[in-house]
C-alpha cells in the first residue's frame, strides 16, 4: 500500500484522466485468489501450453476465469470511467509469467489523430493473481502523466519541445505502482508502462518476454480491453491492420489473439454463461458481420493449420 495521501489518489476514479490510471482494491478475496492460482496453472498443465499466453478460446472455457471479469466493482468503475454501456473487447486472457520492456499499447497507432482527442478513452484492464515483491516480480511500472506530456494538445512546436524532453528526462517519472494479489488496475493504453521484472533478469534474455518460475511465485494476470463507445470504431480499424499483421508474421509466439478475437461473433461464438453476464451488465461487445466475418473465420482456420508453432495446440483441441 502507499502512505495515505497517495493511496486516495490512485484508488479514485475521479483523477483516471489525470493519472492515466486507477486501481480497485481486492476486487477477489483472498480466500479465492489460491483457487484461482490453481485453476490458472492447471489449464497450462492440462493442455500443455509451454509459453506465457492462454488462448481466448481456453480462457473462455473456464466459468471461474470469465466471472471475475465481470466482478460487480470492475463492471461499476469502468462504468464510471467510460460511461454506459461501456465496450468490452472479446479476447479477454491470462498471461503467465510474461515481462515486458517500456511500451504503450497504442503504440501500433503511431500518432494517429483520436489519440490526441479529449473524448479518447481506450484502456487496459487487467486483475492481478499476486502481489508484487522484487525476487520474483509481479506489478507493473508506469511513467507519470505520459499520456499527456505525449499524447498533449499543445501547439505542434510546444508539443515537439515537450516530447523531446519527455524522451530526455523520462526515466525520473518511472514508478512501481504497488498492486497486491487481487487488485484490479485500469491504465489508458497511451501510457508508457513496463512489467515490474525479478531482480537480476534482463528482459532482453527472455525469449517473447516469458519467464519460467515454479508455481507458488509465478506472476499470472487476466487482461482485457475496454473503452468508451466513441473510441470503439478507432479500435476495430486498428485491431483489423493487427490481425493482418498476425497473418504477415504468424510465427511470433503461436498465438493469435486479433485474429482469433475478429473471428468470433456475439453471441454465438461465446458461453451462455459470459453471453449473459454481458447482457445483465449491459456491455457492448463489437463483433464483424455477413462476408467480413466469413473471411476472418477463413483466414484463421488457415493461419492455424498453416503455422507450425500452432500445431501441438491444435492437436491438443481435437
Amino acid at each position: 500500500m502507499y502512505n495515505k495521501m497517495l493511496e486516495s489518489i490512485v484508488t479514485n476514479h475521479r483523477f483516471y484522466r489525470i493519472l492515466g490510471f486507477t486501481i480497485v482494491r481486492q476486487v477477489i478475496e483472498k480466500e479465492e485468489i489460491h483457487d484461482l492460482r490453481s485453476e490458472v496453472h492447471n489449464i497450462f498443465i492440462d493442455k500443455k501450453l509451454t509459453g506465457s499466453d492462454m488462448p481466448v478460446k481456453i480462457f473462455l472455457m473456464s466459468s471461474k476465469l470469465t466471472k471475475i471479469i465481470f466482478n460487480k466493482k470492475i463492471v461499476n468503475i469502468l462504468k464510471e470511467i467510460f460511461g454506459e454501456p461501456y465496450v468490452m473487447l472479446g479476447y479477454p486472457q491470462c498471461v503467465r509469467n510474461n515481462f515486458g520492456s517500456w511500451h504503450v499499447d497504442s503504440g501500433s497507432e503511431a500518432m494517429a489523430p483520436y489519440l490526441f482527442s479529449k473524448k479518447y478513452g481506450f484502456a487496459k484492464c487487467g486483475i492481478f493473481l499476486q502481489s508484487n515483491n522484487s525476487k520474483h516480480g509481479g506489478s507493473i511500472r508506469i511513467r507519470w502523466f505520459s499520456h499527456l506530456l505525449v499524447y498533449n494538445r499543445l501547439p505542434l512546436p510546444i508539443r515537439y519541445i515537450f516530447q523531446k524532453l519527455y524522451s530526455w528526462l523520462n526515466f525520473l517519472l518511472n514508478h512501481t505502482v504497488k498492486l497486491n494479489a487481487g487488485d484490479f488496475i485500469v491504465f489508458d493504453s497511451r501510457l508508457e508502462h513496463a512489467s515490474e521484472i525479478p531482480d537480476g533478469v534482463k528482459i532482453s534474455d527472455l525469449e517473447y518476454g516469458y519467464l519460467p518460475q515454479p508455481h507458488e511465485h509465478s506472476k499470472y494476470v487476466i487482461y482485457w480491453d475496454s473503452c468508451n463507445v466513441w473510441s470503439e470504431k478507432d479500435f476495430s480499424i486498428n485491431i483489423m491492420k493487427r490481425a493482418l499483421m498476425e497473418y504477415l508474421s504468424p510465427n511470433v509466439n503461436g498465438f493469435f489473439p486479433y485474429l482469433d478475437s475478429l473471428s468470433r461473433s456475439f453471441p454465438a461464438d461465446f458461453p451462455a454463461d459470459f453471453v449473459n453476464d454481458v447482457n445483465i451488465n449491459n456491455i457492448c461487445i463489437p463483433t464483424l458481420k455477413g462476408e467480413k466475418l466469413i473471411k476472418i473465420k477463413n483466414l484463421y482456420t488457415y493461419v492455424l493449420k498453416n503455422n507450425d508453432s500452432h500445431k501441438e495446440f491444435i492437436c491438443n483441441e481435437k
